[in-house]
């Protein structure tokens, strides 16, 4: 045995081990390149959800609908249409 604890071979790579390393090159491109798709998947998620919920805007000032009116004499035809017609009948 030659040396212990600190000077042994294997203390000299744990003190290596526990400082802290450089980044390279690449790293710090690659941390700066996810930021920026980080950046631009925030800006095109904002702008998608601004553009939909201003194009959901009512025509006459009433709530913004999805679904039809079941009040309507159109639906209502559907709906008859679709019920007499059914093979479970």
């Amino acid at each position: 045995m030659v040396a212990t604890g600190a000077e042994a071979e294997f203390g000299n790579i744990a003190a290596g081990l526990s400082g802290h390393q450089l980044e390279t090159e690449f790293q710090v491109g690659l941390r700066r390149f996810s930021m920026l798709l980080v950046y631009v998947a925030g800006a095109l998620t904002t702008s998608i959800f601004f553009e939909w919920s201003l194009s959901q805007q009512p025509e006459h000032g009433g709530p913004a609908r999805s679904v039809p009116d079941p009040h309507s004499s159109d639906t209502a035809a559907v709906v008859v249409t679709s019920w007499t017609t059914s093979p479970l009948l």
